[in-house]
C-alpha cells in the first residue's frame, strides 16, 4: 500500500512523521471466548513451539504471576525463547480440539484479541492458519505491545482479510519477532477472544422515494444534456441484494451533458430539513446504480441562497452495474451548526456518457452516531528496532538527490513525540506543489484494512509553518481509482 503525503505549500523545509493507524468500530461490541488456558476452563490440547533457541523449554501452562489489572485468571501460557533463538520462534496452539474451529464472516468486522506480557516493548505477531495444508490459506498481523512488562490486551483486526469465508484452526503468536534475546525471555498469553459486534441505534431514513413512504415533493435535474428528460420515480428494475424496495429516484444524462449534470431533492417538504450536530459524526449514505464504476458526489446545501453555505464530498462507487451502498462523512463540515434541506447527487462527474446513462438513487439515510471503540494499531514508528518502512521514497521535492531524506534523530524528542528517531522530507523552491513522500507498510506491518464503520488514521508532524497536510491511501494491487485521499490542517 503505498501512501503519499502532498503538501500545500511550495516551501515545506523539513517533515517528520509518526504514523499510528486507529480503528473505530461503529457498534458496541461483546466478546467470544476462544481459549483462557484455565483448568476448567477452555485450554488447547495441541500447542508447541519452534525456533526459539530452547530444545528443552516447550511452552506450558503456569499459574499467573500477576493476577490483577486486566487479568485476574488463575492460570496463563507461557513459552520462553533464548540469545539462539530464530527471529520468527513463536508458539502456536489448536482451538479445534475445544471449541470449534473459527470461521471468517463473510462480511462485518473480524477482531481478535489477547492478553499478553513482554518483558520489554515490542511488536507481537498473529497468524492464522489450519484451514489448509498450503500457506497460502494463512494471513499475519502485527501489533505493537506497550504493557512495559505487564498484562496488556492487543488486538488484531482481520477484517477484509483475505481468509473470508474460510474455517481456520491455528493460531501462532511470534513475540518480538524482530528482536533476540540476550539470555532468555519468556512470554506469556491468556484470555484469547474474538470481539463480537452487537446491536446498535438505528440509522434515520430521510428519503425512500416509496408511495407511501419519504418522497420529496420538489425535485429536478440540470446540465444532463437532456431537456425532456426530467428525473423521475420508478419501479425498481432490480429488487434484491442491498434493495429490495420497490421504487426508486431515477435520472438520465446524454453526451450532450455537462461534467457537472446531476439531480437535486429537497427533504423538507417531507422531513424537517437536516440540522448538522455541532459534534460527533455525521455520515450520509444513499444507495447507488450506475451502468459503470465511477465517482459520485454529493453536495448539501439549502441553509442560505449564498453558494458558500454549501458542502461537496465524492465517494467511489464499484457496483458493476447494481445497487451498492455509498457513504459520504461530512464529520466537522463547515455546515455544523447549520441546517439544510437540498441534496445534489452528481453521478460520473468527471465522465460523459457516450450516448445515454441512466442512473438511480434509493434510501438516503443519515447513519446512526456510534458507539465506538478504539484500537490503536502502530503501522510505523521509523526507529531503529520498531516498525520501519523498507519501501519508501520521495517525489517532486525539487531535490536533484535524496540524500536530505530518510530517517534521522528526533530534533524535538519531547511532548507527545518522545520518539527517538522519525521520518524526514525536505522541498525546495524547484518542487511542485504536489510534492511530498510515499511508504510501503506492508513489508513491516502488513496492508491496513479500514473498517466498514468509522476509521481514523493518525499522523504526528512537525513543519515550519502552519499549513495544510494531505494524508492519500492507496493499493499496491487495485487500480488508482481505489485511492483515497484526504487533507488535514496542521496548526
Amino acid at each position: 500500500m503505498k501512501t503519499s503525503l502532498l503538501l500545500k505549500k511550495a516551501i515545506w523545509r523539513s517533515l517528520a512523521f509518526l504514523f499510528i493507524l486507529s480503528l473505530m468500530s461503529t457498534q458496541s461490541i461483546g466478546q467470544i471466548v476462544l481459549c483462557d488456558w484455565e483448568p476448567g476452563g477452555i485450554t488447547p490440547q495441541n500447542f508447541g513451539a519452534f525456533s526459539t533457541g530452547n530444545p528443552d523449554g516447550q511452552p506450558e501452562i503456569i499459574a499467573n504471576p500477576e493476577m490483577g489489572g486486566i487479568n485476574t485468571s488463575a492460570t496463563a501460557f507461557t513459552m520462553c525463547k533464548t540469545s539462539a533463538a530464530d527471529p520468527w520462534g513463536g508458539a502456536f496452539f489448536d482451538i479445534d480440539t475445544i471449541t470449534p474451529a473459527l470461521t471468517f464472516p463473510a462480511d462485518g468486522d473480524l477482531i481478535l484479541c489477547i492478553d499478553i506480557m513482554m518483558p520489554q516493548d515490542g511488536v507481537v505477531s498473529l497468524k492464522i492458519e489450519g484451514g489448509a495444508t498450503d500457506d497460502d490459506e494463512a494471513d499475519f498481523l502485527r501489533t505493537p505491545y506497550t504493557g512495559n512488562g505487564a498484562w496488556e490486551q492487543v488486538c488484531f483486526d482481520f477484517t477484509g482479510s483475505k481468509l473470508v469465508g474460510g474455517t481456520y484452526a491455528r493460531f501462532t503468536v511470534f513475540p518480538d519477532r524482530e528482536m533476540k534475546p540476550v539470555d532468555e525471555d519468556c512470554y506469556m498469553f491468556d484470555n484469547f477472544i474474538m470481539q463480537e459486534a452487537a446491536s446498535g441505534p438505528a440509522d434515520e431514513v430521510l428519503c425512500d422515494w416509496e408511495p407511501s413512504g419519504i418522497t420529496p415533493q420538489n425535485f429536478g435535474a440540470f446540465s444532463t444534456g437532456n431537456p425532456d428528460g426530467q428525473p423521475e420515480i420508478i419501479a425498481n428494475p432490480d429488487m434484491g441484494g442491498i434493495n429490495t424496495s420497490a421504487t426508486v429516484f431515477k435520472m438520465c444524462k446524454t453526451s450532450a451533458a455537462d461534467p457537472w449534470g446531476g439531480a437535486f431533492f429537497d427533504i423538507d417538504t417531507i422531513t424537517p430539513a437536516l440540522t448538522f450536530p455541532s459534534e460527533g459524526e455525521l455520515v450520509l449514505c444513499i444507495d447507488i446504480v450506475m451502468p459503470q464504476d465511477g465517482v459520485v458526489s454529493l453536495k448539501i446545501e439549502g441553509g442560505a441562497t449564498d453558494d458558500d453555505e454549501a458542502d461537496f464530498l465524492r465517494s467511489p462507487y464499484t457496483g458493476n452495474g447494481a445497487w451498492e451502498q455509498v457513504c459520504f462523512d461530512f464529520t466537522g463540515s463547515k455546515l455544523v451548526g447549520g441546517t439544510y434541506a437540498r441534496f445534489t447527487v452528481f453521478p460520473d462527474r468527471e465522465m460523459k456518457p457516450v450516448d445515454e446513462d441512466c442512473y438511480m438513487f434509493d434510501n438516503l439515510i443519515k447513519k446512526a452516531p456510534s458507539t465506538t471503540i478504539s484500537i490503536e494499531g502502530l503501522v510505523c514508528d521509523w526507529e531503529e528496532n520498531g516498525i520501519t518502512p523498507d519501501q519508501h521514497g520521495v517525489f517532486s521535492d525539487g531535490n536533484p538527490t535524496d540524500t536530505i531524506n530518510g530517517t534521522v534523530d528526533n530534533p524535538n524528542p519531547s511532548g507527545i513525540n518522545t520518539s527517538a528517531r522519525v521520518g524526514k522530507m525536505c522541498k525546495t523552491s524547484s518542487a511542485a506543489a504536489w510534492g511530498g513522500i510515499w511508504f510501503d507498510i506492508d513489508t513491516t506491518a502488513g496492508a491496513v484494512a479500514l473498517l466498514n464503520g468509522k476509521s481514523f488514521v493518525c499522523l504526528q508532524v512537525m513543519m515550519p509553518q502552519n499549513g495544510v497536510v494531505a494524508l492519500k491511501l492507496e493499493s499496491g494491487t487495485t487500480a488508482e481509482a481505489k485511492d483515497a485521499s484526504l487533507r488535514s490542517d496542521y496548526n
